[in-house]
């Protein structure tokens, strides 16, 4: 991962914070027994480290461990919300139901959208010809979130970005 040396928190008045993770393999021949089987047959065990970094630090802000067939999402509920912060995810970390929770707490969040995702489009704002930004298409969303019986609408803004460089 490569940071940026510019300070994003003075541009956007927000603290940047981004959130991924990695497994790692313990002890794979000789606890081989306990391992779990996934169903293609990759085996999981060991355990995944968490991690959330200020865009504009060098140190981590938080380290978290867990087995390494942890679901990524479970961790969204050691963040904390504010209307100071931003967080970065990858897709491993979507979860509308803690989307929810930061948007109601006003707590910034982006995250790639899953290729099978359901969602209404309500908008479609302009994106100016004369921006050369990669900016591909920006959009008002609508998901729906389901907590046990109860379905509710929560609106986000999808914006299709086009890297040339990568």
């Amino acid at each position: 991962m490569v940071l940026s040396d510019s300070r994003i928190g003075d541009v956007l008045k927000k603290q940047v914070k981004i959130v991924d993770s990695t497994t790692i393999s313990l002890f794979k021949d000789i606890l081989s027994c306990v391992e779990r089987k996934s169903k293609d047959g990759k085996s999981n065990g060991g355990i995944k480290v968490h991690t959330v970094i200020n865009a504009d630090e060098k140190v981590l802000r938080l380290v978290w461990f867990s087995l390494a067939t942890t679901n990524d999402h479970n961790f969204l509920k050691k963040l904390k919300c504010d209307d100071n912060t931003i967080y970065v995810f990858e897709k491993g970390y979507n979860d509308h139901k803690a989307f929810k929770h930061f948007t109601n707490n006003k707590t910034g969040f982006v995250a790639r959208i899953k290729d099978n995702a359901v969602y209404k489009e309500l908008e479609i704002k302009e994106v100016s010809d004369n921006i050369h930004n990669g900016v591909l298409r920006d959009e008002i969303i609508e998901i729906e979130v389901k907590e046990g019986l109860i379905i509710s609408k929560l609106k986000v803004r999808k914006v299709s970005f086009y890297d040339r460089e990568k």
